[in-house]
């Protein structure tokens, strides 16, 4: 999925030019989901229109449910 491509890929050990900031995304996710910012200045949004043929609205719905689902994971590994 796109949304596993950009979080493997934002590991520091993987590339110097990271499409977002693992450690940030990490804080967000235990707070709940990735921003919607967040999504777009990735690029992850365009990205999954391009794959998908969904629109910008449903591109960021699909991300959005995906980045929830992790987040109760990562949620859950705090406790």
């Amino acid at each position: 999925s796109v949304a596993m491509h950009y979080l493997l890929s934002s590991h520091p050990s993987t590339s110097p030019k990271a499409p977002m900031d693992l450690g940030s995304v990490m804080q967000e996710l235990q707070s709940g989901g990735l921003s919607a910012n967040t999504m777009h200045q990735s690029g992850m949004v365009n990205d999954v229109m391009q794959a998908t043929g969904l629109n910008k609205q449903g591109a960021q719905s699909s991300l959005d449910a995906v980045f929830q689902m992790l987040a109760g994971h990562v949620q859950g590994m705090g406790r």
